[in-house]
């Protein structure tokens, strides 16, 4: 039968190709930021990598370091269907500047899932509050010592009446140390370039797997984005309290973190 094979590849290119060059056309634009990310940052001599077993083709990892060497962390990833507002996550981890929390900037109107475990951000209560320490304990050590944090820790303002409206920066008490957010870096967290991807929220904490800086994004990030983001880190490590040591992480679930992050 001289039309069969012609007849099967034509079947294999509605079946296999079309979608294949539909997903190519839709993407198109989020390769595009992908490849652009990767140049930029081998110009850096950062490490990049393609996270692909997440499942999606523009998660990234790129690891690179300050220029006094404090090394860091950067991932990229959807945000779940529990996110309302943003849809991609890029988040920065300092692993060598990891201890208990003693710094946390968030925005006023709302309780991120990372610390949810306060019990108090926005005057809103939430389930762990109800339990006891020692439980808290020994399910997460870093759960334990964030619920301790939010009953001691006092807010600073930046002096910046645009993002003091909208966020709260709390430390723990200490009339030595430097405002962890001035004015200008106020200024910086607040207002991204125009040239970047627009920002729903961000967020900024330390606990016992390092200091972590977080931007959740409405699209994928490009260069810009994520070059502001490492900036605007950058500074902040310059300003927050120094780290205080905690033990090894303990309870089930920092266990199961601390392997993941290795």
């Amino acid at each position: 039968m001289p039309y069969t094979l012609p007849l099967v590849w034509g079947m294999f290119l509605v079946v296999i190709g079309l979608p294949v060059g539909l997903y190519r056309l839709l993407t198109r634009s989020q390769r595009r930021f992908v490849r652009e990310i990767r140049q930029h940052a081998e110009q850096r001599r950062w490490t990049f990598h393609k996270r692909q077993w997440t499942g999606s083709p523009t998660d990234v990892r790129i690891e690179g370091q300050t220029a006094s060497g404090i090394k860091w962390i950067l991932t990229t990833k959807g945000s779940g269907a529990s996110n309302r507002g943003w849809s991609v996550g890029l988040h920065q981890r300092f692993p060598s500047l990891a201890g208990e929390t003693n710094v946390a900037i968030a925005l006023r109107d709302s309780i991120d899932t990372r610390l949810r475990v306060s019990g108090s951000i926005g005057g809103k209560n939430v389930a762990l509050s109800s339990h006891s320490p020692s439980k808290i304990a020994a399910f997460s050590g870093t759960a334990a010592g964030v619920l301790k944090f939010f009953e001691e820790a006092q807010e600073v303002a930046s002096g910046n009446a645009a993002f003091d409206k909208a966020y709260r920066v709390l430390t723990m008490p200490d009339k030595s140390q430097k405002k962890p957010v001035d004015p200008a870096l106020a200024d910086s967290i607040i207002n991204w370039p125009t040239s970047g991807v627009a920002v729903h929220s961000t967020l900024f904490w330390r606990d016992p797997f390092g200091f972590h800086a977080e931007a959740g994004l409405v699209a994928q990030p490009n260069w810009a984005t994520i070059e502001h983001l490492v900036a605007i880190s950058e500074a902040l490590i310059e300003r927050i309290p120094q780290s205080v040591p905690t033990a090894a992480p303990s309870g089930i679930v920092d266990r199961l973190v601390a392997g993941l992050m290795r």
